[in-house]
């Protein structure tokens, strides 16, 4: 800070002055051939040269603001060079602003190039990720069509390509475990339908026992009453002690067939109370599915506002990084914004508050213009 206040008063008592012999500018013109020199413009062709770019543009923006810098304190301090000053710096600045700006293409040339070959990956990755969910979708549905056809005399050779289809895991990739949790509901599905074949494959054959049996208490009963008959013809106590036995053999034979028939009709109803429960399973397994499909879509729109909001802040981000050079330049402006005379010397005691109060005022002024600047956006 003191030796700054010193080079102050050493350039307010110079009468005349060569902005060209200022200690400040000294060597600057020999540093900016050699930052041009040192950093010469390169090709971007991958990510090694693009870093290399990005940084030798670092470089000549940075010979670039170092005079512009210079030129700012000088000129606040030399207000009668402040023209010739002005003038060398733009000499200066001219000198490396032409590479700076070729090379500043150059970078944003590569970056536009990387940005579509990111986006068209995304894209790739978005097909391919899709092709595969379709195809356990389809998997899902053409085994649960296959099964609910299904008869009992084909369970075994769709059992066979069932488990043989679950071996190919290759082709879903990271989404093998969705695969696994489709073909799991399906082995469900499947044993549920062998189990419903099965029983009512049991039941048939039941039935066809129980009318057997009745064809042959039928027989039986036209055989003894054949053998009634006969015995009828040949003596009446005997018919009467046959005729007896017959009743009773009929009451037996009706009471069998009675409940041989209850039996039936038992069976039935647990028949049909079985088929109402593997109705229920199959009515809440579609409704579970339905609210997990309701998840999913609910998930996949959030992601997707999710993903909205953050191309809207990105792209409000790239819109207040593109207005940064205008307001740093607007705001040099406000900063250049000051009387070009020495303030006088007032005798009048009045007239010098007002001078003092003018001079505070503006300084008020360009610092609530810088405060607004600001908040612009």
């Amino acid at each position: 800070m003191e030796n700054t206040e010193a080079l102050q008063v050493q350039v307010l008592q110079l009468e005349e002055l060569n902005p060209r012999n200022l200690p400040e500018f000294q060597g600057w013109k020999e540093k900016q051939q050699k930052l041009v020199t040192d950093n010469p413009f390169i090709k971007i062709t991958d990510n090694k040269s693009y870093d290399e770019a990005k940084k030798r543009r670092t470089a000549l923006v940075t010979g670039r603001t170092t005079i512009q810098k210079q030129d700012q304190f000088i000129g606040s301090k030399i207000k009668d060079f402040r023209s010739k000053v002005s003038d060398l710096s733009k000499e200066l600045i001219a000198i490396s602003l032409p590479y700076e700006e070729k090379q500043q293409n150059e970078v944003k040339r590569f970056e536009e190039i990387k940005a579509k070959e990111k986006a068209e990956k995304e894209r790739l990755e978005q097909e391919r990720v899709e092709k595969i969910k379709q195809s356990i979708s389809s998997y899902y549905s053409d085994w649960k069509s296959k099964i609910d056809n299904l008869e009992l005399n084909q369970i075994d050779l769709v059992k066979d390509v069932f488990e043989k289809s679950t071996l190919e895991t290759d082709k879903y990739g990271e989404y093998e475990l969705d695969f696994q949790e489709k073909v799991q509901l399906l082995k469900g599905k499947l044993t549920e339908k062998i189990n419903y074949l099965n029983e009512k494959e049991e039941q048939r054959k039941e039935r066809e026992r129980l009318d057997a049996e009745r064809k042959k208490l039928e027989e039986e009963k036209k055989a003894a009453e054949e053998k009634a008959r006969k015995e009828r013809e040949g003596l009446e106590a005997e018919r009467k002690r046959q005729e007896e036995l017959q009743k009773k053999r009929d009451e037996e034979a009706k009471q069998k067939i009675l409940e041989e028939e209850q039996k039936l009709a038992k069976e039935k109803a647990e028949i049909q109370a079985e088929k109402d429960r593997l109705a229920k399973i199959e009515a809440d397994r579609i409704a579970k599915e339905q609210a997990d499909k309701n998840a999913k879509e609910d998930a996949e729109r959030q992601a997707k506002l999710e993903k909205e909001k953050k191309a809207r802040e990105k792209a409000e981000q790239l819109r207040l990084e593109a207005i940064k050079p205008d307001k740093e330049k607007i705001s040099k402006f406000i900063e250049s914004l000051q009387f070009t005379l020495e303030t006088p010397d007032i005798k009048d005691e009045k007239l010098k508050d007002w001078l003092n109060q003018t001079l505070i005022a503006q300084r008020l002024f360009k610092e609530s213009m810088e405060l607004e600047l600001s908040k612009l956006s």
